[in-house]
């Protein structure tokens, strides 16, 4: 199925942050897994050893594995659940985030999907572990085939056109869905208005073809993140003499933009992280990293590579997934700054 099916909008499952603040520019949508599931009941219990099985009823648990350390618990269910998907190239790292709650005594375990030693920014799977049990899991793994690192094409995205018109349309239901619950003022009276939603996110579809046609998207750039994240910029600045700036100086920009990498484990996977200084409208250097993200391909999902970047602005604080190769799209984006 070609990649206009992607509903690369579909990455507008995600409703904007509410504003109170009329001029707090803000952004936030992401793709919709069909696959993605979180389970409370009938969770099934593993049994240790090293093969990490799960019970189907009929072997016992030993009491000393209730007992045994959380984590371990928990890799030892994943492990189980995940079964012949596992391989050296699709494979699952413990996150730093995990932590127990000592109010409640659950322990929660997050895992990120690794497929070629490459994040999944959007592949996890979270159990919850108490008295020696997994309670409940969510699970947003790609299951679909893993990529050939070596031959890869990295995917191109759907015209702007068509992006445009799933932006529109989320849009609209997302106006269908304010009106029917404008009882709750409180909670309603703050949200953006939907010309200022449709503005954010569309006032700049076409830049990145334009940016192509004139020359801006230089060959071999899909492993120097700073053109997708000076993209990603011009979306995100609530200044328009910002915008200009890019638009008018976009080279000079792009070259006063300096980046060095280093390490970065995620639990035992050592990933190279970029630090990109002399952003436009970020207040701190940003962090960039090469990761793949989950798009529709009709019922199912496929991997795009991409850049992930963390940009702290004034009023912002954004964790956004912008495609690798020109013309520049933003994925997913997140607003960690809430109102």
């Amino acid at each position: 199925m070609y990649l206009s099916s992607l509903a690369l909008v579909g990455l507008l499952g995600s409703a904007l942050a509410v504003m109170h603040n009329p001029h707090r520019k803000t952004m936030g949508f992401g793709p919709v897994h069909p696959h993605a599931k979180f389970h409370v009941h009938e969770v099934p219990v593993v049994v240790p050893g090293s093969s990490c099985k799960l019970d189907d009823g009929t072997t016992p648990i030993s009491s000393s594995f209730f007992n045994s350390n959380p984590y371990e618990i928990a890799r030892c269910f994943v492990t189980a659940l995940l079964d012949d998907q596992l391989s050296e190239d699709n494979s699952f790292a413990l996150r730093n985030d995990s932590y127990t709650d000592k109010a409640t005594g659950v322990t929660h375990v997050f895992f990120r999907q690794m497929i070629n030693g490459i994040e999944v920014a959007d592949g996890d799977i979270n159990v919850n572990v108490m008295d020696g049990r997994v309670i409940s899991y969510g699970d947003s793994f790609y299951r679909g085939d893993v990529p050939n690192i070596v031959n890869e094409p990295i995917a191109p995205v759907p015209p702007a056109d068509s992006l445009q018109d799933q932006i529109v349309e989320h849009l609209s239901l997302r106006q269908f869905w304010q009106e029917s619950v404008r009882t709750d003022q409180n909670t309603m009276s703050g949200s953006p208005k939907d010309e200022d939603l449709h503005r954010w996110n569309c006032e700049h579809l076409l830049t990145p073809y334009e940016h192509s046609k004139k020359g801006f998207a230089k060959s071999g750039d899909v492993a120097d993140p700073r053109n997708a994240l000076l993209h990603f910029m011009l979306c995100a600045t609530p200044h328009d003499a910002v915008v200009q700036e890019i638009l008018n100086n976009y080279d000079q920009i792009i070259e006063n933009m300096t980046s060095s990498f280093g390490a970065h484990a995620i639990g035992s996977y050592v990933t190279m992280v970029g630090t990109i200084d002399n952003v436009p409208d970020a207040v701190s250097p940003v962090q960039a990293k090469s990761v793949y993200i989950q798009l529709l391909d009709g019922d199912k999902t496929m991997l795009m590579q991409a850049w992930r970047f963390e940009v702290e602005m004034r009023h912002n604080r954004y964790e956004a997934v912008v495609s690798r190769q020109a013309p520049y799209h933003i994925l997913s984006v997140v607003d960690w700054v809430s109102d």
